[in-house]
């Protein structure tokens, strides 16, 4: 959130982009796991299907208007929570 209002972003994007990467943190952990039930599964596909769904609510247009400014706070969120998530399997090991 902060990265986000350091490159300007309104408190709406950064609210869904957090959700979004909310969202892939959890489905990256259900991915994670050695044990997969069919619990597993349904979860891992419910998570994936709302990824989709928050993806295919972006239009094209409108990050053209809004510019460079949130491609560049998900690329360094995504950054982030990769860091941490192979820092978490570093230490796990």
């Amino acid at each position: 959130m902060l990265m986000g209002r350091m490159l300007g972003s309104s408190w709406t994007q950064r609210l869904l982009i957090a959700c979004g990467f909310s969202i892939c943190g959890a489905a990256a952990a259900a991915a994670a796991d050695g044990v997969v039930g069919p619990i597993k599964t349904a979860q891992t596909a419910l998570l994936t299907a709302a990824m989709f769904a928050l993806g295919a609510g972006v239009h094209i247009a409108a990050l053209r208007r809004v510019g460079p400014r949130p491609l560049i706070l998900a690329t360094l969120s995504t950054v982030w929570v990769s860091s941490i998530a192979l820092a978490g399997a570093v230490l796990a090991r």
